[in-house]
């Protein structure tokens, strides 16, 4: 392939025949990197990329958090988080729902 436009296409058509819609191939960043230095590839929804870079997400995100903690496959739906405790993590879940995430 002669682009990275390809690159995602094909990865889309592929994942797209296991029912995912939305993927992402990045690194985690460490404390000074911002997250859209660390990502490779993606095919998020129109805007939710912008957003989550712009409020730096990553840093709060229950999924990035449970990225760093295991290695085995995991539903999206099983990151734990405490909606009362953290609100941020909670305002993310919930945006990421507005995007059909």
């Amino acid at each position: 392939m002669d682009s990275a436009d390809e690159v995602v296409e094909a990865v889309a058509k592929t994942f797209s025949l296991f029912g995912f819609e939305n993927f992402i191939i990045t690194g985690l960043p460490n404390p000074k990197e911002r997250f859209e230095q660390v990502v490779l590839l993606k095919k998020w929804p129109m805007g939710w990329f912008d957003i989550y870079a712009r409020e730096d997400y990553v840093r709060s995100d229950p999924i990035i958090r449970l990225c760093r903690n295991t290695t085995q496959p995991f539903e999206w739906s099983e990151a734990p988080y405490d909606r009362t405790r953290e609100p941020r993590a909670a305002e993310i879940m919930e945006r990421a729902t507005d995007f059909r995430m």
